[in-house]
């Protein structure tokens, strides 16, 4: 015998409890809008605050100031901004007069300075913690570098513990800067304690290249290849001059040209093309390229090829007992950290020699040349002289 089927008992909604839902509803619906609009509004008045107020010279002024202070650490220079000035809504930055001071005497140019430096960033997502480098542009940058007779520089130290050349890399990589240009550079390397002048160990080197174009871009991985910057360099004014007791040297103009390829643990040199000529002097190129792997255990490969005006001897290393001549040079060098071996062969043609009691010239030379860390070999020596005194 079944038993009976019991229905619990559902209980009944007063009238009094749904009157008071009713008006929580209506309560509801009426203020929640104004609610939402007002907190809407009241985060536009805060943006719009926070924009104006860093909008203002004040501000721009703490940032210019705490630049100041991170450049400083970051160089170990004592540094200078003129002026600093933001976009905020376009995400730009401009800084103007910016001077970083080496350990150069107060007489002497600024270790390195930027007529100006424009910035522009964007983020990848909403939330995103990394910070895109669209555009950098470097205008008129000035690079004053002094080699002292000690061999010291007015290079400054930086404050901060230096990172590896692995990390370094990395950071850059993981900056993804888009395009990077620098224009109307100049360079100047003032070496003060020449060691290759036997006659004089401290005579100055004056180096200078002009209208210095330096432009940037990031390129993404892509078929398996990885990513890399592709830096393209360019300097269409470059003067080689020395001063010397006995004579005043021919300045030796040039240009050069060199694109550099920089992944994460690889360094590649392609098309690094060197034309120089002058006063007097017959255009001459010179081409290279080279390789540089594993920045933890270095493995590198050079190659130099083409014709070199004998006058750069004496600019460069301050030898000036061989004034002229063009020598046609093919070499090959590769090394291991601090193990390497250059192989090749060197042609003179028209060159000189004039030395102590000694006055040769018109010298056409062939020879093979080796050098490693224990020596550096010049065999099959063949010269035509064709005038001795």
């Amino acid at each position: 015998m079944s038993e009976p089927v019991t229905t619990p008992m559902v209980p009944q909604e007063t009238p009094r409890r749904r009157s008071t839902r009713r008006r929580l509803r209506r309560f509801f619906f009426r203020h929640l809008p104004l609610s939402a609009a007002g907190a809407f509004l009241l985060l536009l008045l805060v943006i719009a605050g926070a924009y104006f107020a860093a909008s203002t010279a004040a501000f721009e002024n703490v940032v210019r100031k705490r630049l100041i202070a991170e450049i400083g650490n970051l160089t170990g220079g004592r540094v200078e901004i003129a002026s600093f000035h933001w976009r905020l809504l376009h995400l730009e930055a401009e800084a103007d007069g910016v001077v970083i001071h080496g350990t150069e005497d107060a007489g002497d140019a600024p270790y390195a300075q930027i007529a100006t430096l424009r910035a522009q960033v964007s983020f990848p997502g909403v939330f995103s913690r990394h910070v895109v480098l669209r555009d950098l542009e470097i205008v008129q940058p000035r690079v004053h570098l002094i080699v002292y007779p000690d061999g010291s520089t007015n290079q400054p130290h930086p404050r901060r513990p230096a990172t590896s050349r692995k990390n370094t890399i990395n950071t850059l990589f993981n900056l993804h800067a888009g395009h990077v240009a620098v224009e109307q550079g100049v360079f100047d390397y003032d070496d003060r304690a020449a060691v290759f002048d036997y006659q004089n160990r401290y005579v100055p080197l004056d180096f200078a290249a002009r209208n210095v174009a330096v432009e940037t871009r990031y390129m993404p991985a892509t078929h398996g290849a990885p990513d890399f910057y592709r830096i393209e360099l360019g300097a269409a004014n470059l003067d080689l001059a020395r001063s010397l007791p006995r004579k005043k040297t021919t300045a030796v103009e040039g240009a050069v040209q060199a694109t550099l390829d920089l992944e994460r643990d690889r360094i590649l040199l392609s098309g690094f093309t060197l034309k120089t000529g002058g006063p007097g002097i017959k255009n001459q190129r010179l081409v290279g390229s080279g390789l540089l792997e594993d920045f933890r255990h270095p493995r590198w490969q050079a190659r130099i090829a083409g014709d070199l005006d004998m006058r750069l001897l004496e600019p460069v290393t301050g030898y000036p007992d061989a004034p002229e001549g063009i020598a046609r040079v093919d070499l090959a060098a590769d090394g291991l950290e601090a193990a390497f071996d250059i192989d090749g062969s060197v042609h003179v043609a028209d060159g000189s020699y004039i030395g102590a009691g000694v006055t040769a010239t018109g010298i056409n030379l062939d020879a093979r040349v080796h050098a490693d860390r224990k020596q550096l070999l010049i065999t099959q020596i063949v010269a035509h002289l064709r005038r001795v005194g």
